[in-house]
């Protein structure tokens, strides 16, 4: 891809200036827990403008358990629920597909193995992560483009 990228000669200026996308310098995240937590920044910035997203990122992870287990722990009671989501400063919608998320990496419907089988096309992972509530073809597309690295995908409906 990045050979792609120095081959347009719109882009080679661009890239001498600012240097290669930030993504495509990162290596492909491995690790426990690792689809599951960007799964998360990625339900969390739904529908909203970076700035925010960062914000509201670094306020959920201080407030918000980053394992699927101890989510479901913090979140098993709609008392519990309610002060974790107005902590995090999530709204409920958010919050219920953290949720779903967080039960489908439980129950091993979803994981890191799943997710970053090499053999699994696009479409599988997106149908994958569509099953979870509250995920929907723009965070699956973002899944794969920022966390996977996939090219030739189009973020449609992406308003930013």
């Amino acid at each position: 891809g990045l050979r792609h990228l120095e081959a347009n000669g719109v882009l080679v200026p661009l890239m001498n200036k600012h240097g290669f996308p930030k993504f495509l310098q990162e290596p492909m995240p491995v690790g426990a827990q690792k689809s599951y937590e960007e799964l998360c920044r990625i339900i969390v910035g739904q529908q909203l403008a970076g700035a925010a997203v960062k914000k509201i990122w670094a306020r959920f992870k201080e407030n918000v358990p980053l394992t699927p287990s101890e989510l479901l722990q913090a979140t098993e009671s709609d008392q519990k629920f309610e002060a974790l989501r107005a902590a995090a400063g999530l709204s409920k919608a958010k919050l219920n597909a953290i949720v779903d998320l967080s039960r489908h990496f439980e129950d091993e419907r979803l994981s890191d193995k799943q997710l970053f089988d090499q053999s699994q096309s696009d479409e599988m992972i997106a149908t994958l992560l569509t099953d979870v509530k509250g995920v929907g073809p723009w965070t699956a597309r973002m899944f794969l483009m920022f966390v996977r690295h996939r090219p030739d995908l189009l973020p449609l409906g992406d308003l930013a």
